[in-house]
């Protein structure tokens, strides 16, 4: 198990809510988009495919983003309705595809570029310093932890 950005919440709103850096949501997006991949390459390898399937793993991976999204939006005093904006672009970009099979390569294309610049632009915003409606700030660096079980 890996655990990013060790905190403890002392309010109900740091219970309710968290703040992210712009560290740790850069290492959780790529970990989502690695292990995702990982996951992709794993089912295509053992010949599971089919619509059910990609929208399975389209739905969790859009989760996963739309969490450590959040947390960022969080960071920079914003509510959670900015998740919106991401999602609204994936979902668009995926039905898209999913809808229109002969769609040219520049809209495939634009609707990842366009999906890609919402995520990474929270990245290069700097959160709120010290405490803001969502809690206390988050600590500056990253603390990833992998815990096993031995024995």
């Amino acid at each position: 198990m890996i655990l990013l950005g060790h905190r403890t919440a002392v309010t109900e709103v740091e219970r309710r809510h968290r703040r992210t850096n712009r560290r740790t949501y850069v290492v959780e997006v790529l970990l989502i988009f690695a292990v995702s991949l990982a996951v992709e390459f794993a089912l295509d390898r053992l010949g599971v495919a089919g619509l059910w399937v990609d929208l399975l793993l389209a739905s969790l991976l859009l989760f996963l983003v739309a969490r450590a999204f959040a947390g960022r939006t969080h960071d920079l005093g914003r509510t959670d309705y900015w998740t919106i904006i991401p999602l609204l672009i994936f979902a668009g970009g995926w039905l898209t595809s999913f809808f229109w099979a002969d769609a040219p390569l520049a809209i495939e294309i634009a609707s990842h570029l366009a999906w890609s610049v919402a995520l990474v632009s929270v990245a290069f915003v700097k959160g709120n310093e010290g405490e803001n409606r969502f809690g206390a700030a988050p600590e500056d660096a990253i603390e990833l932890k992998v815990i096993t079980n031995v024995g």
